[in-house]
Protein backbone atom coordinates (compact mmCIF):
# COMPACT_ATOMS: atom_id res chain seq x y z
CA UNK A 1 0.00 0.00 0.00
CA UNK A 2 1.84 3.16 -0.87
CA UNK A 3 1.38 6.12 1.77
CA UNK A 4 0.50 9.34 1.19
CA UNK A 5 2.93 11.45 -0.57
CA UNK A 6 5.01 8.42 -1.70
CA UNK A 7 5.88 9.44 -5.39
CA UNK A 8 5.24 6.74 -7.97
CA UNK A 9 7.32 5.87 -11.76
CA UNK A 10 9.48 8.61 -10.60
CA UNK A 11 13.64 8.12 -11.92
CA UNK A 12 15.59 7.16 -8.51
CA UNK A 13 19.00 8.52 -7.80
CA UNK A 14 19.76 6.21 -4.17
CA UNK A 15 22.65 6.97 -3.19
CA UNK A 16 23.86 4.55 0.20
CA UNK A 17 26.43 4.82 2.57
CA UNK A 18 28.55 1.36 2.73
CA UNK A 19 31.08 2.13 5.21
CA UNK A 20 30.59 4.88 7.69
CA UNK A 21 32.99 4.91 10.64
CA UNK A 22 37.00 5.92 11.09
CA UNK A 23 37.12 7.23 7.52
CA UNK A 24 40.30 8.64 6.67
CA UNK A 25 39.57 8.94 3.13
CA UNK A 26 36.27 8.91 1.10
CA UNK A 27 35.95 8.20 -2.80
CA UNK A 28 32.22 8.73 -4.54
CA UNK A 29 31.26 7.44 -7.95
CA UNK A 30 29.70 9.85 -10.07
CA UNK A 31 27.74 9.18 -12.94
CA UNK A 32 25.38 10.24 -15.15
CA UNK A 33 22.73 8.63 -18.06
CA UNK A 34 21.34 9.94 -20.86
CA UNK A 35 18.39 9.59 -21.03
CA UNK A 36 16.30 8.67 -17.96
CA UNK A 37 13.96 6.66 -19.36
CA UNK A 38 13.56 4.95 -22.80
CA UNK A 39 9.85 4.39 -24.51
CA UNK A 40 9.35 2.09 -27.31
CA UNK A 41 6.71 1.61 -29.74
CA UNK A 42 6.45 -1.48 -30.81
CA UNK A 43 6.54 -2.72 -33.36
CA UNK A 44 9.43 -0.81 -34.83
CA UNK A 45 12.02 0.57 -32.83
CA UNK A 46 12.80 -2.91 -30.82
CA UNK A 47 15.87 -1.69 -29.71
CA UNK A 48 17.27 1.46 -28.57
CA UNK A 49 20.64 3.01 -26.26
CA UNK A 50 21.68 4.75 -23.11
CA UNK A 51 24.89 6.27 -22.81
CA UNK A 52 26.28 6.47 -19.04
CA UNK A 53 29.30 9.13 -18.79
CA UNK A 54 31.89 9.08 -15.72
CA UNK A 55 33.13 12.77 -15.05
CA UNK A 56 35.32 11.60 -12.16
CA UNK A 57 38.65 11.17 -12.56
CA UNK A 58 38.77 7.36 -11.44
CA UNK A 59 37.42 4.53 -13.60
CA UNK A 60 34.06 3.35 -11.66
CA UNK A 61 32.95 -0.87 -12.23
CA UNK A 62 28.99 -1.08 -13.21
CA UNK A 63 26.74 -3.34 -12.96
CA UNK A 64 23.08 -3.23 -14.80
CA UNK A 65 20.11 -5.14 -13.80
CA UNK A 66 16.78 -6.05 -15.54
CA UNK A 67 13.58 -6.57 -13.80
CA UNK A 68 9.53 -6.74 -15.20
CA UNK A 69 7.75 -4.24 -13.85
CA UNK A 70 3.84 -4.54 -12.67
CA UNK A 71 1.41 -2.96 -10.08
CA UNK A 72 -0.67 -5.23 -8.19
CA UNK A 73 -1.86 -5.12 -4.97
CA UNK A 74 -1.66 -1.29 -4.85
CA UNK A 75 1.92 -1.40 -4.98
CA UNK A 76 4.84 -1.51 -7.39
CA UNK A 77 6.15 -4.85 -7.93
CA UNK A 78 9.31 -6.02 -9.52
CA UNK A 79 10.42 -9.34 -10.38
CA UNK A 80 13.77 -10.45 -12.42
CA UNK A 81 13.06 -10.81 -16.38
CA UNK A 82 14.56 -12.34 -19.28
CA UNK A 83 12.50 -10.26 -21.73
CA UNK A 84 14.53 -7.39 -22.40
CA UNK A 85 18.29 -7.93 -23.59
CA UNK A 86 20.93 -5.80 -22.02
CA UNK A 87 24.58 -5.29 -23.34
CA UNK A 88 26.89 -5.31 -21.42
CA UNK A 89 25.85 -6.00 -18.16
CA UNK A 90 28.84 -5.25 -16.83
CA UNK A 91 31.92 -2.87 -17.44
CA UNK A 92 34.52 -0.82 -16.66
CA UNK A 93 33.56 2.95 -17.35
CA UNK A 94 37.16 5.07 -17.66
CA UNK A 95 37.75 8.56 -15.84
CA UNK A 96 35.75 11.04 -17.96
CA UNK A 97 34.67 8.45 -20.52
CA UNK A 98 31.20 7.05 -21.55
CA UNK A 99 29.85 3.38 -22.12
CA UNK A 100 26.74 2.89 -24.63
CA UNK A 101 24.13 0.30 -22.98
CA UNK A 102 21.90 -1.14 -25.68
CA UNK A 103 18.75 -2.85 -24.39
CA UNK A 104 16.01 -4.38 -26.78
CA UNK A 105 12.81 -6.76 -26.57
CA UNK A 106 13.75 -10.48 -26.80
CA UNK A 107 11.03 -12.04 -28.48
CA UNK A 108 9.98 -12.23 -31.89
CA UNK A 109 6.24 -12.11 -31.02
CA UNK A 110 4.86 -8.58 -29.87
CA UNK A 111 3.19 -8.58 -26.51
CA UNK A 112 -0.22 -8.37 -26.29
CA UNK A 113 -0.63 -4.92 -23.98
CA UNK A 114 2.17 -2.68 -22.62
CA UNK A 115 5.07 -4.34 -20.85
CA UNK A 116 7.14 -2.07 -18.54
CA UNK A 117 10.34 -2.73 -16.75
CA UNK A 118 13.41 -1.54 -14.56
CA UNK A 119 16.78 -1.16 -15.48
CA UNK A 120 19.00 -0.77 -12.58
CA UNK A 121 22.57 0.70 -13.36
CA UNK A 122 24.84 0.92 -10.45
CA UNK A 123 28.33 1.20 -9.82
CA UNK A 124 30.19 -1.60 -7.77
CA UNK A 125 32.48 -0.84 -5.45
CA UNK A 126 36.25 -1.89 -5.42
CA UNK A 127 38.61 -3.23 -2.83
CA UNK A 128 40.74 -0.66 -0.98
CA UNK A 129 44.06 -0.67 -1.75
CA UNK A 130 47.10 -1.22 0.61
CA UNK A 131 48.11 1.63 2.30
CA UNK A 132 44.44 3.94 2.11
CA UNK A 133 43.00 2.89 5.42
CA UNK A 134 39.42 2.94 6.04
CA UNK A 135 37.32 4.26 2.82
CA UNK A 136 34.25 5.22 2.77
CA UNK A 137 32.49 3.92 -0.50
CA UNK A 138 29.16 5.29 -1.91
CA UNK A 139 27.03 3.30 -4.17
CA UNK A 140 25.25 5.29 -6.82
CA UNK A 141 22.09 2.97 -8.08
CA UNK A 142 20.18 4.43 -11.07
CA UNK A 143 16.11 2.68 -12.03
CA UNK A 144 15.82 3.62 -15.32
CA UNK A 145 11.95 2.75 -16.74
CA UNK A 146 11.88 0.95 -19.63
CA UNK A 147 8.63 1.03 -21.45
CA UNK A 148 7.43 -0.90 -24.91
CA UNK A 149 4.01 0.09 -25.99
CA UNK A 150 1.41 -0.60 -28.77
CA UNK A 151 1.04 1.79 -31.03
CA UNK A 152 -3.47 1.59 -30.85
CA UNK A 153 -3.61 1.01 -26.80
CA UNK A 154 -5.30 3.30 -24.75
CA UNK A 155 -5.18 3.70 -20.67
CA UNK A 156 -8.93 2.93 -19.08
CA UNK A 157 -8.86 4.43 -15.54
CA UNK A 158 -10.58 4.71 -12.81
CA UNK A 159 -10.97 6.18 -9.11
CA UNK A 160 -12.22 4.86 -6.23
CA UNK A 161 -12.62 6.05 -2.55
CA UNK A 162 -12.84 3.36 -0.12
CA UNK A 163 -12.45 2.91 3.88
CA UNK A 164 -11.14 0.68 5.81
CA UNK A 165 -11.40 1.01 9.68
CA UNK A 166 -10.11 4.41 10.48
CA UNK A 167 -8.31 5.09 7.12
CA UNK A 168 -9.50 6.35 3.39
CA UNK A 169 -7.45 5.24 0.62
CA UNK A 170 -7.84 6.35 -2.66
CA UNK A 171 -7.08 3.62 -5.35
CA UNK A 172 -6.42 4.28 -9.06
CA UNK A 173 -6.83 1.20 -11.27
CA UNK A 174 -5.69 0.82 -15.47
CA UNK A 175 -7.41 -1.83 -17.20
CA UNK A 176 -6.14 -0.11 -20.46
CA UNK A 177 -3.34 -1.32 -22.40
CA UNK A 178 -1.57 1.69 -21.91
CA UNK A 179 0.06 3.95 -19.03
CA UNK A 180 -1.58 6.67 -17.49
CA UNK A 181 0.45 9.86 -15.67
CA UNK A 182 -0.92 12.24 -13.44
CA UNK A 183 0.94 15.03 -11.98
CA UNK A 184 0.37 17.21 -9.18
CA UNK A 185 -2.51 15.36 -8.13
CA UNK A 186 -4.57 16.84 -5.04
CA UNK A 187 -8.03 15.99 -2.99
CA UNK A 188 -10.22 18.71 -1.80
CA UNK A 189 -13.23 18.33 0.04
CA UNK A 190 -14.87 21.88 1.47
CA UNK A 191 -12.05 23.51 3.14
CA UNK A 192 -9.29 20.30 3.48
CA UNK A 193 -6.55 19.94 0.66
CA UNK A 194 -4.45 16.82 0.74
CA UNK A 195 -1.46 16.58 -2.08
CA UNK A 196 -1.43 12.76 -3.41
CA UNK A 197 1.57 13.56 -5.37
CA UNK A 198 2.31 12.72 -9.06
CA UNK A 199 2.41 9.12 -10.18
CA UNK A 200 1.93 6.68 -13.49
CA UNK A 201 -0.55 3.76 -13.60
CA UNK A 202 0.76 1.09 -15.52
CA UNK A 203 -1.79 -1.18 -18.39
CA UNK A 204 -3.04 -3.41 -15.80
CA UNK A 205 -1.77 -1.56 -13.00
CA UNK A 206 -3.65 -1.00 -9.70
CA UNK A 207 -2.11 1.72 -7.34
CA UNK A 208 -3.17 2.86 -3.44
CA UNK A 209 -2.78 5.62 -1.61
CA UNK A 210 -3.81 5.94 2.79
CA UNK A 211 -4.64 9.39 2.77
CA UNK A 212 -4.45 11.50 5.66
CA UNK A 213 -5.86 11.26 8.93
CA UNK A 214 -7.99 14.26 8.16
CA UNK A 215 -9.61 12.62 5.28
CA UNK A 216 -10.83 9.80 7.72
CA UNK A 217 -12.46 12.53 9.89
CA UNK A 218 -14.58 13.57 6.70
CA UNK A 219 -18.28 13.09 6.75
CA UNK A 220 -19.24 9.76 4.45
CA UNK A 221 -20.69 11.26 1.41
CA UNK A 222 -19.00 14.47 0.94
CA UNK A 223 -17.94 15.20 -2.04
CA UNK A 224 -14.14 15.10 -2.85
CA UNK A 225 -12.81 16.47 -5.98
CA UNK A 226 -9.78 15.17 -7.30
CA UNK A 227 -7.21 17.39 -9.07
CA UNK A 228 -4.32 17.11 -11.71
CA UNK A 229 -2.97 18.74 -14.67
CA UNK A 230 -4.49 18.35 -17.71
CA UNK A 231 -3.03 15.80 -19.44
CA UNK A 232 -3.57 17.17 -23.08
CA UNK A 233 -1.06 18.92 -24.40
CA UNK A 234 -2.74 21.80 -26.24
CA UNK A 235 -4.26 22.63 -22.46
CA UNK A 236 -0.87 23.03 -20.77
CA UNK A 237 -1.16 24.61 -17.50
CA UNK A 238 -5.22 23.73 -16.77
CA UNK A 239 -6.51 21.79 -14.61
CA UNK A 240 -9.12 18.48 -15.19
CA UNK A 241 -11.32 17.16 -12.02
CA UNK A 242 -13.00 14.65 -11.36
CA UNK A 243 -15.53 14.74 -8.34
CA UNK A 244 -15.94 11.27 -6.04
CA UNK A 245 -18.11 10.92 -2.77
CA UNK A 246 -16.22 9.49 0.46
CA UNK A 247 -17.24 6.45 2.19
Amino acid sequence: MKQYLNPVLRLTLGAFLLLSSAALSAQAASLQISPTSLRFDLPQPRAGSLTLSNPSSEPVTVSVELSRWTQTGGEDQFAPTQDVLVNPARFVVPPNGSQIIRVGWRSKALPGSEQAYRMTVQNVPGPSSAGEGIKVQVVLKMNVPLLFTLPTAQPKVSWTLTRQSDQVQLSVQNSGAHFASFNNVTLISGDYKASVGSFAVLAGGLLSFTLPSAVAALTGGTAAQINYDAQDKSKVGERETLTLALP
